[in-house]
């Protein structure tokens, strides 16, 4: 359905509309029962703004913000730190793709 199958949001994001937009660009008209479909992805990708600013890393697992192995083995052996938010990804009423990119964000 998308006109370039392993596009990236930047590719799929406008600068140039006011304040950015997604420019989607589809190879055919959507079937009757995407319908409902599409309006619930465009509904989510409403909510989404793309920050112009590069991306960066921070360590949360030090009390100074720096990396050390020791601080990151405390993390890892520790349940309670290291635990995957599935409750704000798996969501049922999100589609599929979303919750996917979402889930690879993390």
């Amino acid at each position: 359905m998308a006109a370039q199958r392993n596009a990236t949001v930047e590719d799929y994001w406008d600068k140039n509309l006011s304040q950015g937009g997604w420019s989607l660009r589809l190879l055919r008209d959507f079937n009757d029962w995407e319908l409902g479909l599409v309006d619930n992805m465009l509904v989510e990708l409403r909510n989404y703004r793309v920050s112009m600013e590069e991306d960066s890393v921070f360590w949360r697992g030090g009390a100074d913000g720096l990396f050390k192995v020791k601080e990151a083995y405390r993390v890892l052996i520790n349940a309670d730190e290291a635990v995957f938010p599935h409750s704000n990804v798996w969501v049922a009423k999100v589609p599929t793709k979303i919750i996917f990119f979402a889930w690879e964000a993390t």
